[in-house]
């Protein structure tokens, strides 16, 4: 798994990324693991089954359903990215797990679920 780290320091700059037709981009549900999985692997990301994405991340003492962005496709999950708080300083957000499946790349999803991310951490009065 490789990790990526940039900084977006000004969040009152965030481009508006629309969603592509067909498509919704919504906040996490209940029961979401199956999909989520096979975003995670599809992206490289781990956590190879539902249970695993519970235990590591539905589970973890960041997480709020609220701070994890979803994008559907005619009823399946194809991509995915959370707004975390850094443990070491609380006031402080960064992206998290962004991935989307190999089908729908090349649609701006990526972008869809990162401009999410970034809006809720700018909401929110995190920092970057």
């Amino acid at each position: 798994m490789s990790q990526l780290k940039m900084e977006y320091p000004d969040l009152s700059v965030i481009p508006d990324i629309p969603v592509p037709g067909g498509y919704v981009l919504r906040n996490y549900r209940q029961d979401d693991e199956p999909g989520l999985s096979r975003v995670f692997v599809a992206s490289d990301l781990g956590m190879e089954t539902p249970e695993r994405v519970r235990e590591k991340l539905i589970q973890h003492p960041c997480f709020l359903p609220e701070r994890m962005f979803v994008v559907e496709y005619q009823g399946g999950i194809v991509g995915t990215a959370s707004a975390w708080a850094n443990e070491q300083d609380p006031s402080k957000g960064y992206l998290h797990m962004v991935g989307v499946l190999d089908g729908h790349r090349g649609k701006c999803l990526g972008a869809l679920v990162t401009v999410a991310a970034l809006n809720y951490h700018r909401a929110h009065g995190f920092s970057a």
